[in-house]
């Protein structure tokens, strides 16, 4: 497919945008950072980004399964890219449902359909981060021992978790109604 040349310059300004916050707020002192990490961290990052893509690829592939569409799995997974680097660059990750509305939308999917899918995108999310983080709690009370700021850090995570899954039920409670 052809690449019309305003495209082309809404990806440069999208691009140099998305650059200038970073340098607005940090500077050139914020490269200095970068001689902490390891040479090979590229690497072990570069491949867990790309893991959570295809996991995130087969996730929508399964729920565009559910709705009666297929989709191919390249075209799971450049959703799921398009709509993540959309979270990434805006305020609040705000431009990720929107993104995975019209991309479903594109697809074939009605945009009602469309939202629940990304709904249900959500909610395996919260899901997914709701067991996380009480695991890395408990690692992190073992790792780091009884002090009084691992204790405050681990009961601000279960407040947030338990109290996000006690929303979540009142609201799937009277929601019925």
């Amino acid at each position: 497919m052809p690449v019309k040349k305003s495209w082309l310059w809404l990806l440069i300004a999208s691009v140099c945008l998305s650059l200038a916050i970073p340098f607005i707020l940090g500077g050139l002192g914020q490269f200095k950072l970068l001689d902490r990490l390891a040479w090979w961290s590229i690497f072990l990052f570069t491949a867990l980004v790309m893991t959570s893509w295809v996991f995130n690829a087969l996730r929508t592939r399964l729920l565009m399964r559910t709705s009666g569409r297929g989709v191919s799995f390249w075209d799971a997974a450049l959703v799921t890219i398009s709509a993540e680097f959309a979270g990434v660059t805006t305020p609040g990750a705000v431009g990720m449902p929107a993104t995975y509305t019209f991309l479903f939308h594109n697809l074939g999917v009605g945009v009602p359909e469309a939202v629940g899918l990304v709904g249900l995108i959500v909610v395996t999310d919260l899901a997914f981060f709701g067991t996380l983080m009480p695991l890395a709690a408990v690692v992190q009370i073992f790792e780091a021992g009884a002090k009084h700021d691992t204790w405050k850090l681990v009961t601000v995570i279960m407040t947030v978790v338990l109290g996000g899954a006690l929303v979540l039920w009142l609201v799937g409670r009277h929601y019925r109604k």
